[in-house]
């Protein structure tokens, strides 16, 4: 019994936010406005901006870690532990796959972006070596 109530309630609810989606949307139309949900111009180039910061960062830090690993390498070969230069090496080889993705990313924002923002121009691609 009480099953049944909450089916019906979760139902109501359901077919009265579908019906205010509805309402809303064409009452947007009438005005002009973009529909609810719909980013405007203005918020798809700030989201470019927000995302474009956060890759070029995240590609700031690959590279720091990149060379500090390079270093920690570099003095576990002078030790002679080859087995943690190894380990080290593995991940020095992730990082750079890291970014590579990255590096593609912001090519593809900046593709996409490029017509309709003020788009940045892609950073010098400094590849981990």
């Amino acid at each position: 019994m009480a099953t049944s109530f909450i089916r019906k309630t979760i139902a109501g609810a359901a077919l009265a936010g579908f019906a205010l989606a509805g309402t809303a949307g064409i009452a947007s139309a009438e005005t002009g406005e973009p529909a609810p949900g719909r980013p405007t111009q203005e918020q798809r180039c700030e989201r470019f901006e927000r995302v474009w910061d956060r890759l070029v960062a995240l590609d700031a830090r690959l590279h720091e870690r990149y060379h500090k690993l390079g270093e920690l390498r570099d003095r576990a070969v002078a030790e002679g532990k080859t087995e943690l230069a190894e380990r080290i090496t593995d991940h020095m080889h992730d990082l750079r796959n890291g970014h590579e993705v990255v590096v593609l990313r912001l090519k593809n924002l900046h593709d996409r972006a490029a017509d309709a923002c003020d788009v940045p121009s892609l950073p010098a691609d400094a590849p981990l070596a």
